[in-house]
C-alpha cells in the first residue's frame, strides 16, 4: 500500500460517516472494493487485511471473502461484524504508519527541556 491509501483509510475508519450512509458491513464491503478499483491496483489493502486474518487470527480465506473472515471472529468474540472490521483494519494499517520524526521514543514525543527553570518575578 502506498502512504497515501494508508492515510486515506484511515480517515475513513475515522470519519466513516462521511463516506458511506448507513455505517454497515455490505457498504463498507463495497466502499473499500471502490476504492481499490479506483486505484489501479496500487492498493491491496482488502487481500493484505484477508492474509492478515488468517495469519494473525488463524481464520483462513474462503470462497465468501474477508468479510466472512470477520463475520467468523466476529461470532467467535461476540462481537458485531463492524467492531471487528475496525479493530482489525486499524491495528494492520498502524502497522503500516510511518513515525513522522525520528526523535520519537528518545523522549517520548516530547520536546528536551533546556535552559533554567522557570522562576516567579520577584524571586
Amino acid at each position: 500500500m502506498r502512504p497515501s491509501d494508508v492515510t486515506n483509510l484511515i480517515e475513513f475508519n475515522t470519519r466513516m460517516g462521511m463516506f458511506i450512509c448507513p455505517c454497515n458491513r455490505g457498504n463498507v464491503v463495497a466502499f473499500l472494493h471502490g476504492y481499490e478499483y479506483g486505484a489501479a491496483g496500487e492498493c491491496r489493502f482488502t487481500q493484505t487485511l484477508a492474509d492478515s486474518l488468517a495469519e494473525e487470527h488463524g481464520v483462513e480465506l474462503d470462497s465468501l471473502g474477508w468479510p466472512h473472515q470477520i463475520q467468523r471472529i466476529a461470532e467467535r468474540l461476540s462481537l458485531e461484524w463492524m467492531d471487528v472490521y475496525l479493530l482489525v483494519s486499524s491495528e494492520l494499517l498502524l502497522t503500516h504508519v510511518r513515525p513522522r520524526t525520528k526523535n520519537i521514543g528518545r523522549t517520548g514525543g516530547r520536546k528536551k527541556r533546556t535552559g533554567r527553570p522557570f522562576r516567579a518575578r520577584g524571586d
